[in-house]
């Protein structure tokens, strides 16, 4: 159709721009750079918000990734099938309880209770996880014997891994990462340990 002004129109003779073509497209050029930075800072954002939500005991979930998988459930017992043997081994039995009980609230928050975000027992659960959390940094160095690098790789392991989970958007994203989240990190504290008990007993009978 046509136009409403003249072919040309804004453009000075001889391919000088004009003050209102320069300024058009100044504003393309802002509105260009506007959202590259958006689009650049997203991730950034992102990540504060999961970091944000490991400290927030009232994090409601994902309704699009939480769901009741088989998978994460079993991963639950990781603390008790782990921690208990390794612990026993050791003669600390207050950690014992600290393993069963944050194994009986996993399960409860991530797969009986995971579709419903509102329950209780999520607050519950992410509360006893901060203290198995300290329990575990305190039992790698001084019981478990493991050493302050290997104790700090292995918590940077669990955060790193808890943060993937928690940044999941797909349900199955979120169930590999929340299984991994329990037993990966429990694996790098306890076996060393049990597969010294284990020797142990070999050698013995």
């Amino acid at each position: 159709g046509s136009s409403l002004f003249p072919a040309g129109w804004g453009r000075a003779p001889h391919g000088r721009s004009t003050p209102l073509g320069r300024a058009a497209r100044a504003r393309r050029g802002a509105m260009a750079s506007a959202s590259q930075g958006a689009a650049k800072g997203m991730p950034a954002e992102a990540f504060r918000r999961h970091v944000a939500n490991m400290f927030d005991l009232s994090y409601d979930g994902s309704p699009h990734t939480w769901h009741q998988n088989g998978h994460v459930g079993a991963s639950c017992l990781a603390y008790a099938l782990l921690g208990v043997p390794a612990f026993l081994a050791t003669g600390h039995y207050w950690f014992c309880g600290v393993m069963v009980v944050t194994s009986a609230l996993s399960f409860l928050a991530d797969y009986v209770h995971v579709e419903n975000p509102s329950h209780i027992v999520h607050a519950i659960d992410r509360g006893m996880a901060w203290v198995s959390v300290t329990c575990l940094s305190y039992a790698s160095m001084f019981i478990l014997g493991l050493g302050l690098p290997y104790s700090a790789f292995a918590l940077t392991v669990a955060a790193a891994l808890f943060l993937l989970s928690r940044s999941s958007t797909h349900p199955k994203q979120w169930a590999l990462f929340h299984s991994m989240w329990h037993w990966v990190p429990l694996l790098l504290l306890f076996m060393p340990k049990l597969v010294d008990a284990a020797g142990v007993a070999f050698h013995d009978a």
